[in-house]
């Protein structure tokens, strides 16, 4: 299905007059409302806040597993950050604010993507220490299990926390590294504002306590779609790479 006739199925749903999301984002789970709003959340504001807490609950940062979202509620959110309808809920990273992605990769990915990266890394050293960033250029399309979406984050300690764990979907000879790129060069949703979004007709009918059980303590942006990589950073020294029997 196209993204108009997408974006047409939904407008159907809505009064222009009050948006896409109607005049309030989710009032019946926003504590700050305290009952007072008596508008009824629209069924794209449900659709959006089942499909996002799922996604929150069980595919975010650090958690592996769970469905994306589709595309139908990816149309709509990037339809809402590019129109600026509902910024102080749907924060978009601006300008050149640094964006980081821990990620473990194969060799051959470094290799291909980034040469300039291994070429950089010292001959021997503390295998467990991160090397400094190198600069690099090239495409990250966020198109894996979670469909077109990926996670990012400005705090380097949460992106290499998530570059050293171990999962099961791990290439065999995966290295740690944490990629760089450019809020300008994405599109980047700031999650953090969903926090606030607790109870409501989703706890009574859905049972969703929160529609983000991470809360606010991962700096977690999304990307939807692609973005360039400027920058890249190993943890490795060529010795340590040699002895697993990589040829740098």
């Amino acid at each position: 299905m196209s993204m108009k006739l997408i974006m047409e199925n939904w407008r159907k749903l809505l009064t222009e007059e009050d948006g896409v999301l109607g005049k309030y984002v989710w009032p019946s789970a926003n504590k700050s409302y305290r009952g007072l709003r008596s508008e009824i959340d629209t069924e794209v504001e449900e659709k959006l806040y089942r499909q996002l807490h799922s996604f929150f609950g069980t595919s975010s940062y650090f958690v592996q597993g769970g469905p994306p979202l589709d595309e139908e509620a990816i149309g709509v959110i990037k339809q809402i950050l590019s129109s600026g309808e509902y910024a102080d809920v749907f924060k978009q990273c601006q300008g050149d604010g640094l964006m980081l992605r821990g990620m473990q990769v194969s060799f051959d990915w470094i290799k291909e993507r980034a040469p300039q990266a291994l070429a950089a890394l010292p001959e021997s050293g503390d295998s467990l220490e991160w090397n400094g960033p190198v600069k690099a250029d090239f495409p990250y399309h966020s198109d894996g299990k979670y469909g077109k979406i990926s996670s990012w984050t400005p705090d380097f300690n949460s992106a290499r926390r998530f570059a050293t764990t171990w999962s099961a979907n791990n290439p065999a000879d995966a290295l740690a590294c944490v990629i760089q790129t450019s809020c300008e060069t994405g599109t980047f949703l700031d999650t953090e504002p969903f926090a606030r979004y607790i109870g409501g007709v989703y706890a009574k009918d859905f049972g969703i306590k929160k529609l983000n059980p991470q809360g606010s303590r991962e700096v977690e942006y999304l990307l939807f779609g692609d973005c360039q990589v400027i920058g890249i950073q190993l943890m490795d020294d060529k010795e340590t790479l040699r002895k697993k029997g990589f040829d740098v």
